[in-house]
């Protein structure tokens, strides 16, 4: 049975609040919040009555870009306490790993988007408490309980990812994005938060999941018209039993994307096993932090043209 979060749910992210709601979730004026709304600072919309309205994804937003202190999480649909989100709220890694361990769902939420909220990207929480944690938790070993510990922590980290994506994701965005894990790779999180540090730098990213086959990627991107293909195709290697016949596959497929216009960009914990020919507009990178910057150059350039 799939792991259900227990405080904010997806569907949070669609809200909409009023400025009030904001302005006491972040102990500020409302007519303080108005004037930066209407400076620019801060997007509202209108409801039919003319009352200023903002969503969830960009409250976050203002408050990441301000760096403001929550003092009522709450208002915000956010778990957790003020004390949560303060600047000196503690060890998030060793809270996040507690949390999971001990299948406090409520904890290892709060925990992420506090991160978050504090100005940390996805990429940075990626490789930071998300692998510190399940790296630890996957080197207890492969029996009884241990194996139900890390698929739980599995489970509940893609979930709290997802989230992630839905509060990072643009208005509009500047260019577009395919990939997944190989055939024969079985993970699921690492091309979920390629996708995700994707569409926080304004990709519009469509992740095929695991254990995709190169004829699959194919038909996404060098198979398709010259104006629907995408411009950055992602390809997630976690897991791999035959280096040498995959570097083969990837090389060549490289190859068709380079000479199709796009770019592509390989990643994953076994990445270091492969040995890739040297091809225009192929870039590897052992970790997220890494991908990210070659992903908002990308976003950068498109935003320019």
């Amino acid at each position: 049975m799939p792991i259900r979060l227990q405080a904010m749910n997806m569907n949070s992210a669609q809200r909409n609040i009023s400025p009030r709601h904001l302005a006491t979730a972040i102990g500020m004026s409302e007519s303080s919040l108005k004037r930066w709304a209407d400076r620019g600072f801060l997007s509202v919309t209108r409801t039919a009555g003319g009352h200023r309205r903002i969503s969830i994804p960009e409250a976050i937003r203002f408050i990441r870009d301000r760096e403001l202190v929550i003092q009522d999480p709450m208002l915000l649909g956010l778990p957790g306490s003020a004390e949560t989100y303060s600047p000196d709220g503690g060890n998030v890694s060793d809270t996040f790993l507690h949390a999971l361990q001990s299948g406090d769902l409520d904890v290892a939420q709060s925990c992420i988007l506090a991160r978050y909220m504090s100005g940390s990207s996805i990429a940075e929480i990626g490789d930071g408490p998300v692998k510190s944690a399940l790296q630890f938790l996957g080197a207890q070993g492969h029996e009884g309980d241990s194996i139900i510990v890390e698929h739980r922590a599995t489970e509940l980290c893609v979930q709290l990812i997802h989230q992630l994506r839905s509060l990072a994701r643009p208005n509009t965005f500047s260019f577009t994005a395919v990939g997944g894990g190989v055939s024969g790779d079985p993970y699921v999180l690492p091309s979920l938060l390629v996708a995700s540090v994707i569409a926080e730098h304004g990709g519009d990213a469509t992740n095929f999941g695991p254990n995709t086959p190169f004829d699959a990627m194919r038909h996404q991107s060098t198979l398709l018209e010259k104006s629907k293909r995408p411009d950055l195709v992602w390809i997630s290697v976690s897991e791999t039993h035959d280096p040498r016949s995959l570097s083969a596959d990837i090389s060549t497929f490289a190859g068709e994307c380079s000479e199709a216009g796009m770019q592509v960009v390989v990643g994953g914990r076994a990445v270091s096993e492969l040995t890739l020919d040297q091809i225009s507009g192929l870039t590897v990178h052992a970790t997220l932090t890494s991908l990210s910057g070659c992903v908002q150059q990308l976003g950068s350039r498109n935003e320019v043209a």
